[in-house]
């Protein structure tokens, strides 16, 4: 290296959510694991499941980078950057200002800048002080387990605990992911089981003292409010959703994970009857194997999907059974990392009249929730008054 450390320019970390819990909360749904581990412990599981390949779970950690006052003299430095093929899944805001120097946000998902740092040439760190900036705020501020190993990056030289967990006070940022607010979802019956519907929502809490702080920033460092809705992440957790529900959310195309029918006995899962208003005491007539059954929907439910328990028994893996349970049985939890425009638009198709109910009444709790704080009322709104 020439001595890019001596060249100073401004570059801050503007946004990250809590990365180690967010990603450690949803790799932990696809096994169904419980488990009250302390903070170190959750990175050592993390990389494990890295290691093994599961790197879809560093897409609900989200950090962003600004960049102020770049000089002329850096703008094939960041042209550069843009254009790297392993730069394809980071994305890049830049606005020229009245001085003719530049300001740059990078923003992305832990899993691009694994993609970015793990393919990094060494001749480019060395030369590209873009480059070398964003290894500089990754290596303060994020943990050597989200990346495995590369043969350019030191991940040794990484900080061994995230900074906001060192005994430094961290701002009440109005909604606090540790917490989760909760809402119940009336109106959608279970199989005669004490199952709740519910959605948790989190939008962890940002590295900057304050919400509007970062509207503030993004928009004094002359940047349109749509990069504030495609920046700021909310992760969503949603409980005991209907598969045929999961279905039509994970259309929606963002960070997903959920509980897998591959390693979780689903023996004991619930089931839904996503009609309004149902009751038991309106009985369906059906017939199976040359014999008609008069029942309650929830009765049928509950017989069918025994049958997966059943073969169970008879020597069949989960994997092979699961091919035998109803479309309605439940997913223990799923959980989405939406941008906030990403979870604009899901709540605009899916409160509609026209949605189907069961993925109506989600969208209507976390509508509820999500206007309920003020800051993100006030987001929502200025959003659906200029798309």
């Amino acid at each position: 290296m020439f001595g890019l450390s001596s060249i100073k320019l401004n570059c801050r970390l503007l946004y990250k959510n809590s990365l180690i819990n967010n990603i450690y909360e949803a790799c932990t749904c696809c096994y169904d694991n419980t488990k009250n581990i302390n903070y170190l412990e959750k990175k050592e599981y993390i990389g494990k499941r890295i290691n093994a390949g599961h790197e879809s779970i560093l897409e609900h950690g989200k950090l962003a980078i600004l960049f102020s006052d770049i000089p002329m003299s850096f703008f094939n430095n960041i042209i550069e950057v843009i254009g790297l093929d392993y730069s394809k899944w980071l994305e890049f805001y830049t606005v020229q200002l009245e001085t003719n120097k530049y300001n740059l946000i990078v923003n992305g998902s832990i899993r691009a800048y694994k993609h970015f740092l793990n393919n990094l040439e060494s001749d480019l760190y060395d030369r590209n002080y873009i480059v070398y900036c964003i290894c500089k705020i990754l290596r303060e501020n994020t943990v050597k387990e989200l990346y495995g190993t590369n043969k350019y990056i030191n991940f040794d030289d990484f900080i061994d605990v995230e900074p906001d967990v060192i005994n430094i006070e961290t701002p009440d940022t109005g909604i606090d992911y540790d917490i989760k607010l909760e809402t119940a979802i009336d109106g959608l019956a279970t199989n005669g089981e004490e199952y709740i519907k519910r959605i948790m929502l989190g939008a962890d809490e940002p590295f900057v003292t304050e919400l509007d702080d970062i509207v503030e920033i993004i928009l004094h460092s002359g940047f349109n409010r749509n990069v504030i809705y495609n920046i700021l992440p909310i992760t969503v957790v949603f409980y005991n959703m209907s598969r045929t529900a999961t279905h039509q959310l994970v259309r929606h195309r963002n960070a997903i994970t959920q509980e897998s029918q591959r390693y979780v006995n689903a023996k004991n899962a619930s089931f839904t009857i996503p009609m309004p208003d149902y009751t038991d005491e309106k009985e369906y007539t059906v017939e199976i194997f040359g014999n008609k059954i008069t029942a309650p929907l929830t009765v049928l439910a509950t017989g069918l999907t025994k049958v997966y328990g059943q073969l169970i028994k008879q020597g069949l893996k989960k994997e092979e059974a699961r091919a035998f349970l109803p479309a309605n049985i439940n997913c223990g939890r799923l959980y989405m990392t939406f941008t906030l425009s990403s979870l604009i638009a899901f709540l605009n198709l899916r409160t509609d009249s026209h949605a189907q109910y069961e993925i109506r009444k989600y969208a209507e709790a976390v509508l509820d929730l999500i206007t309920s704080i003020p800051d993100y009322a006030t987001l929502i709104d200025n959003y659906n008054n200029i798309v």
